[in-house]
């Protein structure tokens, strides 16, 4: 506690003692003015701090709910019919006929291999060591073109006139030129619903 001097007998004493005990000095009220200014000040400023408390409060209480509303229309507009997103059937793909390309078919090589050109635009390549299954086929200026993935290399063939022959040539060496003539089947060891290959990488 803060201690004054008495200016009548010099007495120590505390600050707010209104009369000496020695001397029987009066006091003025003048000196104990500043602690309750100091006490007004610090209630207002408790006051103020309060009232800034609750002004958030009441701030933060109004704001969420008209966001959430807000946000809850916003979902509401913005939420896409299902039904209107399912993409249609894509159409199937054209079957090429004997009309359009007499040459489908199944041919055999000169080492007993099999070649069959499909009508769904793919080719199937068969030998004993291996086989090369929906292999696209191209015609264009009248050759028919194919690309091998086993043996890397694409294969291409002049027709005959009467679609009984193809003579193949490739762009590279894994390839050797060869002759194929048109036969009415397959053999069934080779058959594409039953056959069999050395290649374990294959899927018929």
């Amino acid at each position: 506690m803060q201690l004054i001097n008495c200016p009548q007998c010099g007495k120590r004493l505390p600050q707010n003692t209104a009369i000496c005990p020695d001397c029987g000095y009066e006091f003025p009220q003048s000196h104990g003015k500043h602690t309750e200014k100091a006490k007004r000040a610090m209630l207002l400023i408790s006051c103020g701090v309060s009232l800034l408390f609750v002004i958030f409060c009441l701030l933060i209480a109004f704001c969420l709910p008209s966001a959430s509303r807000g946000s809850s229309q916003t979902a509401d507009i913005t939420i896409p019919d299902s039904s209107e997103t399912i993409p249609e059937a894509l159409p199937e793909a054209p079957e090429y006929t004997e009309a359009d390309y007499p040459f489908l078919g199944i041919y055999r090589g000169n080492t007993s291999d099999y070649l069959t050109l499909d009508a769904d635009g793919t080719a199937s390549y068969y030998c004993t060591e291996y086989t090369d299954l929906n292999c696209p086929w191209n015609f264009e200026n009248g050759e028919v073109s194919l690309y091998l993935p086993k043996l890397h290399c694409t294969i291409h063939a002049v027709v005959s006139e009467d679609s009984a022959d193809l003579y193949f040539t490739a762009d590279n060496l894994s390839w050797n030129d060869e002759n194929f003539t048109r036969t009415d089947s397959l053999p069934s060891l080779i058959r594409r619903d039953a056959f069999t290959s050395y290649d374990t990488s294959v899927s018929v």
